[in-house]
């Protein structure tokens, strides 16, 4: 019989969704039973059911089993799958809607790797423990409705809910149905910490390891948020989740942001507290700029709440806009590191030094334009890099100008973005663009705004050096360095070139190579690739598309300035609001 053990629910006065959640209790099998009931939804006789699948409707997740719906006599409804993850629900009483399916936790089930941000999000690590994510692993209804959705879980007992969202009684009360991907389900060894800072706003870190997290990481992050609140005039969310979870295979610590949480992937037996360490020739650890970054594209979001983001990312490319959608967020963030004390002020100069070294060696920089990198910021690994680099240096470039006293005293970039930046919605005959070049007019005066016409629409350049001795920061020093203008990423298990500099291309190396080996020692990823390589030409074994080809590729020596900031300079008090 068709879910015959689920109780029946009082009726709602809101539409709500149970989920019963049935699984080996002592964690031993990679397969979940999962029941649900839609109550208190009587709008339409046809409702679509979906799994909201972080990775985009393409990818092919074989999660969801023997999925079945029944209408309130417990009959089976017509249900038609009508595209991936899909199903078209026929309900003509329009009273309650059960249905149940068993869902895979496996990675062989989703096939997705640990280290793609939206994939291998549970994770089976041992017969002791695995995690489950809203994001990939719960049937859910698409309601036309935007009252709040109650969520009621029956979960075994160990397990627990971590949400962003009020919880009570198991109850989890969320605006739109679908931030339900911002709910996690956890079992096994999670470790948790949560911190209020004031009365209107938390976080909580949950950590899938075996120590109890440290005070040093929650003083950090707490730092951090402090400072991006005071930046922001305020907290824009009521809570925000933390996720660190391991890698399986070795790499980076990539990040998978949602409205209200992050997830870091960190590799097996790092703990948080090692992550957020200086190291060598570190200048700030990136775990907390991606945080702080994540965290100041919530700002940003619900400051433009009519979806300048959104509708400008739909039209098949980047848009006019991804310039300051992602490089002014990128200085936005380093900002909130600065004020919260992670980083100093030369610190910050050396981050921003690195970021224009890093700028100049894309082989499109002087011959593009940001606009040109916005539109193609979603099929060009260049232009994305591009958009990071050249938006966030031309948000310092106008932040400078502005706390010059260029449009008047008393005015930066994060009192434009506080203040000036919402109105622009007012001006629905306009363009993003338009609307934002009109907010910055109104705010900057002419002069500024035809500065910043010219630099998105000319191809990328920066007077780097004069920008930072305007503020206050000189270079004292040179120091010998090498590097590589090769851009090799970590993409499905193999170390891949994503990204030709004119030095790589000369010495052979093609977009889509893959590393295999340097000086006959074979590597997993991009890290062992830059270790062995040296100054000195290097045979480098790589695989274009069906042969094996050895290169002599080699680092290309280079000067990096070693700057230092004037006390009481523009640059030194960059971390102040006013």
């Amino acid at each position: 019989m068709l879910i015959a053990c689920l109780p029946a629910l009082p009726a709602e006065a809101a539409p709500a969704v149970t989920y019963t959640v049935r699984a080996d209790p002592r964690l031993q099998s990679e397969v979940v039973f999962i029941q649900g009931k839609l109550s208190d939804y009587r709008a339409n006789p046809i409702i679509y059911f979906y799994v909201l699948d972080s990775l985009g409707p393409a990818s092919s997740l074989n999660l969801i089993k023997e999925l079945e719906f029944a209408g309130q006599d417990r009959a089976a409804l017509a249900a038609e799958k009508t595209g991936p993850g899909i199903w078209k629900v026929s309900n003509p009483s329009r009273g309650p809607i059960y249905f149940q399916y068993s869902l895979r936790t496996d990675q062989k089930a989703h096939g997705l790797s640990m280290d793609v941000p939206g994939g291998g999000e549970m994770p089976r690590l041992n017969d002791n423990f695995f995690f489950t994510s809203g994001a990939v692993s719960f049937v859910q209804p698409k309601l036309t409705t935007d009252a709040p959705v109650a969520i009621r879980w029956k979960i075994p007992d160990a397990w627990s809910i971590i949400t962003p969202w009020v919880t009570k009684n198991a109850v989890t009360s969320i605006p739109r149905l679908t931030d339900l991907a911002n709910n996690f389900l956890s079992a096994g060894k999670v470790r948790t910490a949560v911190r209020s800072l004031g009365t209107n706003f938390s976080f909580e870190i949950a950590w899938l390891g075996k120590e109890n997290i440290k005070d040093q990481v929650v003083e950090q992050f707490g730092g951090i948020f402090k400072a991006a609140n005071e930046i922001f005039g305020g907290p824009t969310r009521p809570k925000y989740l933390l996720i660190f979870k391991p890698l399986t295979e070795p790499g980076p610590s990539p990040a998978s942001a949602k409205a209200d949480s992050i997830q870091f992937y960190i590799p097996m037996g790092v703990t948080p507290e090692e992550t957020i360490q200086f190291k060598e020739n570190m200048f700030l650890p990136p775990i907390l700029l991606t945080l702080a970054h994540e965290y100041a594209h919530t700002w940003a979001k619900e400051r433009i709440k009519s979806g300048d983001f959104t509708t400008d990312s739909k039209t098949g490319n980047g848009g006019n806009l991804r310039w300051m959608i992602e490089g002014f967020t990128d200085y936005i963030g380093h900002l909130i590191l600065l004020r919260s004390g992670v980083i100093d002020a030369e610190n910050l100069a050396n981050a921003m030094q690195r970021i224009f070294l890093e700028l100049k060696n894309f082989p499109a920089y002087e011959k593009i334009s940001l606009l040109e990198a916005s539109q193609g910021f979603f099929n060009s690994q260049e232009k994305n890099g591009l958009i990071y680099t050249g938006g966030c240096l031309l948000a310092l470039r106008l932040d400078l100008a502005l706390r010059l006293g260029r449009a008047g005293p008393g005015k930066n970039l994060i009192k434009f973005m506080r203040q000036y930046y919402s109105p622009i919605l007012n001006q629905p005959n306009k363009s993003p663009l338009e609307r934002f070049l009109s907010s910055w007019k109104a705010y900057a005066g002419k002069n500024l705004t035809q500065e910043l016409e010219q630099a998105i629409q000319e191809p990328v350049h920066f007077n780097f050096y004069e920008m930072l001795r305007s503020a206050g920061v000189t270079a004292v020093a040179t120091k010998a360095m090498a590097g590589y203008d090769g851009n090799v990423e970590n993409n499905d298990g193999v170390p891949k070139t994503v990204i030709v500099g004119p030095n790589a291309q000369a010495q052979g190396l093609r977009k889509g190579d893959i590393i295999l080996s340097v000086n006959s020692r074979s590597i997993r990823t991009k890290e062992e690739f830059y270790e062995r390589l040296s100054t000195a030409p290097t045979p480098v074994e790589i695989w274009r598309s069906d042969r094996a080809i050895t290169l002599q590729l080699q680092r290309i020596p280079f000067e990096i300035n070693k700057l230092q900031v004037k006390k009481g300079s523009l640059w030194a008090r960059l971390a102040a609001l006013n």
